[in-house]
């Protein structure tokens, strides 16, 4: 009962927002933005926007966890001043936009935003930009599939 007296609160929360909804678990906190909002873009395969839920969040955090370090091999635009990404997740904040794709899987686009900034934007809009090397970068993630994948990391300026 407690289950769906929770679940039934976060939705009637979302429903209410036109911004997002706060998540935050073990080393991550961060934002989603539900099927409503205006992302500016679609994604390659994208069938129709999904509003997450916490718990899609959690399964989002474990499979960056567990993979990103894999997916980061190359260490792109990283280094310096430049924060390893796989190294320091716990100092990003996030954002999170879910879609299905058309095999009717899952996806999240999971955009990292460094420490404090933007901090007052975060849960208003999405953070777009092409430089601040890994201060900004974002990756895709199939919950149904558990893949992590198209790693993209902003170029430095």
């Amino acid at each position: 009962m407690k289950t769906i007296l929770v679940s039934a609160l976060y939705f009637l929360l979302l429903s209410n927002s036109s911004l997002s909804i706060r998540v935050k678990g073990k080393g991550y906190e961060g934002y989603i933005f539900d099927s409503s909002y205006n992302i500016g873009f679609t994604f390659p395969s994208q069938k129709t926007r999904y509003t997450l839920t916490p718990e899609n969040v959690s399964q989002v955090e474990k499979i960056i966890t567990e993979k990103i370090k894999t997916l980061n091999k190359e260490r792109i635009n990283q280094g310096n001043e430049c924060p390893i990404i796989d190294k320091n997740l716990r100092k990003y904040k996030r954002q999170y936009v879910g879609f299905t794709n058309i095999k009717e899987e899952v996806v999240v686009w999971a955009n990292f935003v460094w420490k404090n900034s933007h901090k007052d934007q975060l849960d208003k809009e999405i953070i777009y930009g092409s430089d601040g090397c890994s201060h900004f970068w974002n990756v895709k993630v199939n919950i149904t599939t558990q893949e992590l994948f198209d790693l993209q990391i902003n170029g430095r300026a």
